[in-house]
C-alpha cells in the first residue's frame, strides 16, 4: 500500500500480509452552488463528532435552522434543534419521511408528531443554492428563497473509496464488492462497513446497510476470518430503530417499495400492556409477507415505546426463514405491566394471515 503523510508530504509504501479496508462513509454535500463554500460557516453536516459539537456551538447564537434530508440522521438533528429553541424546516426531496425505511402510512404517524413539535415539513422540494457573505444567510428551495442561519445537510453518506478508483480492486454500483467472508477480488484484501457492498438476506439483491450494527458484526467475522477461521456474513436486512422527540420508530427488511406489488400486508395499532395498566401506550406494528408463501419480507413498528423491540423479533424471524404462520406461533412473554396478553405483533401477523388465507 501506498502512504502520503498530509502533514509533510512523504510518501512511502507498506507491505502486508492481509489487508482490510475500513475507511467508512463521509456525509453527501450534493452539488450545489454555495454548499462547499460555506461549509462550517453555517453550513454543517452530522457525521462526527467535531462536526456535531462544532454545530452545537453555532447553535448559541442561531434562531433558525432547515435541515436537508428526511433520514433518521436528519429528523433527529430536526428535533434536537428545535429542543434548543430554533425556528426548524425539514426538505425532503421525496413526497415523506423514511422512503427508504417506511412506508408512508407509517411516515404520517411520524409527521403528525414533528408538526407538534413545531417543526416545518417541506416535502417535494430541492435545495438549489445557499447565500450570503461570510456565512449561510439564505437559501434558495424550489424557487423560493428562504433566510436561515443554519444549514445541515442530512442528504445521506458516501462510501469513502475515490483512491480505489484507478487500482485492481472491483468496485459495484455504490461501493467495494466483497464475498460472503468479506473478502475482495484481490487475494488477502478484505473490506467491511460503509465502503462495501453486500447482498440482501432476503433476496440476495445488491444492497447496502450502512449502520454501525453492520459494521460491528462484519468487522468480528473480518477478524476470525484472518486468523484462518471460517466464518461468513449472511447478508443484510437493514435492521435500525430511531427515537424522534418522545416516538419510538423501528423497521427491518423491505417496506413495500423494494417489496414490490405481489405482497400482503397485517397491520395492527394496539397497546403495549393493557389499558387499564398504568403506563400503556400506543404501537404500531405493519407486516409485508410475499403474497405467494407467506414469506415474511419486512416490517415497520411506531410508538412512544416498544417499537423497537418487536422490530428485534420480526427480524430474527425473517433471519430464521420464518413464514407468517411461524410468527404467529412464537410464544412470548405475558406479565400486564410488561405486556398484552395477545400482543399486537401477533395481531398484526394473524392479520396478515387472514388476507393470505382470503387470496387462496
Amino acid at each position: 500500500i501506498f502512504i502520503k503523510n498530509l502533514e509533510n508530504n512523504e510518501e512511502f509504501d507498506m507491505n502486508y500480509d492481509r489487508l482490510v479496508i475500513a475507511t467508512g462513509s463521509s456525509a453527501l454535500i450534493p452539488p450545489i452552488e454555495g454548499a462547499v463554500e460555506f461549509l462550517n460557516k453555517g453550513l454543517f453536516t452530522i457525521d462526527n463528532f467535531e462536526n456535531a459539537f462544532n454545530l452545537s456551538e453555532y447553535v448559541k447564537n442561531s434562531k433558525s435552522a432547515i435541515v436537508v434530508g428526511a433520514g433518521a440522521i436528519g429528523l433527529e438533528t430536526a428535533v434536537a434543534l428545535k429542543k434548543k429553541g430554533l425556528d426548524v424546516t425539514i426538505v425532503e426531496m421525496l413526497d415523506y419521511t423514511l422512503p427508504k425505511a417506511i412506508d408512508k402510512d407509517i411516515s404520517s404517524v411520524l409527521e403528525e408528531h414533528l408538526k407538534s413539535l413545531g417543526i416545518k415539513l417541506l416535502f417535494n422540494s430541492k435545495l438549489e443554492k445557499v447565500s450570503g457573505t461570510d456565512k449561510v444567510e439564505s437559501v434558495i428551495i424550489s424557487g423560493e428563497e428562504i433566510k436561515t442561519d443554519i444549514l445541515v445537510m442530512a442528504a445521506g453518506v458516501k462510501p469513502n473509496i475515490d483512491f480505489l478508483r484507478n487500482t485492481e480492486l472491483e468496485i459495484g454500483k455504490w461501493a467495494i464488492l466483497v464475498n460472503e467472508k468479506m473478502l475482495t477480488n484481490i487475494p488477502d484484501v478484505y473490506a467491511l462497513g460503509d465502503c462495501v457492498q453486500i447482498k440482501s438476506l432476503i433476496d440476495n439483491r445488491d444492497w447496502m446497510m450502512q449502520l454501525a450494527v453492520a459494521a460491528y458484526k462484519q468487522g468480528i467475522i473480518v477478524g476470525k476470518n484472518i486468523v484462518g477461521q471460517e466464518k461468513k456474513y449472511p447478508g443484510a436486512l437493514t435492521t435500525f430503530t430511531s427515537k424522534i422527540g418522545d416516538l419510538e420508530l423501528a423497521a427491518t427488511g423491505f417496506n413495500s417499495h423494494f417489496a414490490g406489488e405481489n405482497i400482503i400486508i397485517g397491520k395492527i395499532k394496539g397497546q403495549t400492556k393493557p389499558e387499564w395498566c398504568h403506563g400503556a401506550s400506543e404501537v404500531t406494528v405493519k407486516i409485508i409477507a410475499d403474497k405467494e408463501s407467506g414469506k415474511i419480507l419486512g416490517a415497520q413498528s411506531i410508538g412512544k415505546n416498544g417499537a423497537a423491540q418487536r422490530i428485534n423479533v420480526i427480524s430474527t424471524a425473517i433471519q430464521a426463514g420464518f413464514n407468517i404462520y411461524d410468527l404467529s406461533d412464537i410464544e412470548l412473554t405475558y406479565c400486564p405491566e410488561i405486556s398484552e396478553t395477545y400482543d399486537v405483533l401477533m395481531q398484526a401477523a394473524d392479520n396478515a394471515i387472514r388476507k393470505f388465507e382470503v387470496k387462496k
